[in-house]
């Protein structure tokens, strides 16, 4: 259950979640008082454990839920490593839950069957699957532990395609090139305007080994709609990742040299154009070490601080209109399109049109 903000505040989501009622059906008549805790500024650890603690809380949880909770496969399982006290066996179930992780990370951050989008890096739930990942009866082993081990949960609604309602999520492990994201490096992602979310968006970064938001010393690891993001004229938003901090006012979500990090953007109430994907999320871009280049256009010249001199890249500037110009650097000619009148402004380096005009 979520709770969203209205008008910055949280105080209705609250009141709303404090309706909430749990409690076993067989106490329908006498239901025990329900007891919120505020979880705010606390350091609450929700991790699955990868050694033999895993071992200790699975019985717990097989002796809480009811039997039909468990499928064939899973009690198949359970029964043949056998839930109970031996020094032997829970030095090799401490073993095996490590391994288990290892696997499951392989597995994970592993190349995908398939991308969201054809052309990009961006992942989302598998087409044709259910919450179930039984899409003809038949369990979607590793597609299922995939998202499990990544998201450590899941719902009929972060699966079914409902317009307007629910929500929906992409996540990426990887930059625009195929590599690994970096918490040494520094990227960009341009986020296109009129995102398909009905009701609020968000991007949030992850720790790779924990799977938990990444603990960057910042407030909070993400961009969203409720962090006042910083807005491009036409109404794009860019977001950087790195370990330090731009000097220019943007959005940046800090990494850390030594940690492997994953984004997850969010879509809550998505819209038509996310499911026929109109609407594309760009690939995280490497962003290089920035240099200042010369843009002849016409009669005036345009400085970039953005787009790098040793890339030949395809840039424009907010316009409808677009016209030819050329990059003076040190590496030669490469042609580009820049805005008829344009200034010094802000310009988009599109790392996946890179154009090859003869040097």
């Amino acid at each position: 259950m979520r709770g969203f903000q209205v008008n910055g505040k949280t105080d209705e989501a609250v009141k709303l979640m404090k309706q909430t009622k749990v409690y076993p059906l067989a106490k329908i008549s006498s239901p025990v008082p329900m007891e919120f805790i505020n979880g705010s500024k606390q350091n609450i650890d929700t991790l699955f454990p990868d050694n033999f603690h895993f071992f200790e809380l699975l019985p717990k949880l097989v002796d809480e839920e009811p039997l039909e909770v468990f499928g064939p496969l899973e009690r198949s399982q359970m029964q043949t490593i056998g839930i109970e006290k031996d020094d032997e066996r829970k030095a090799l179930s401490d073993e095996a839950a490590r391994l288990g992780g290892a696997m499951a990370r392989a597995n994970t951050y592993g190349p995908p069957s398939s991308y969201f989008y054809p052309d990009r890096k961006w992942q989302g739930g598998p087409e044709g699957n259910t919450y179930l990942f039984k899409p003809d009866g038949a369990p979607q082993i590793d597609a299922r532990n995939n998202v499990y081990y990544m998201a450590a949960g899941n719902s009929p609604a972060m699966m079914a395609k409902n317009v307007g309602k629910g929500s929906q999520y992409l996540w990426t492990y990887h930059d625009a090139n195929g590599d690994y994201l970096d918490g040494a490096k520094t990227y960009n992602l341009h986020v296109l305007p009129d995102i398909p979310a009905e009701n609020f968006w968000s991007i949030v970064v992850y720790d790779s080994l924990s799977g938990s938001e990444l603990q960057n010393g910042q407030r909070l690891p993400s961009v969203s709609q409720y962090t006042n993001p910083v807005v491009n004229t036409d109404g794009s938003i860019d977001v950087v990742f790195g370990p330090d901090k731009p000097k220019e006012k943007i959005n940046w979500i800090r990494t850390v040299p030594g940690k492997g990090w994953f984004p997850i953007f969010r879509f809550y109430s998505p819209t038509e154009a996310y499911f026929d994907k109109k609407w594309k999320l760009e690939d995280i871009a490497v962003s290089p070490e920035r240099a200042t280049n010369i843009f002849l256009h016409g009669e005036a010249v345009v400085s970039c601080q953005l787009m790098p001199s040793a890339l030949a890249q395809a840039c424009t500037i907010c316009s409808p209109q677009p016209r030819d110009f050329k990059d003076v650097t040190k590496t030669g000619l490469r042609a580009g399109r820049a805005a008829p009148g344009a200034t010094i402004k802000a310009v988009r380096a599109r790392t996946a049109a890179v154009v090859g005009a003869p040097q």
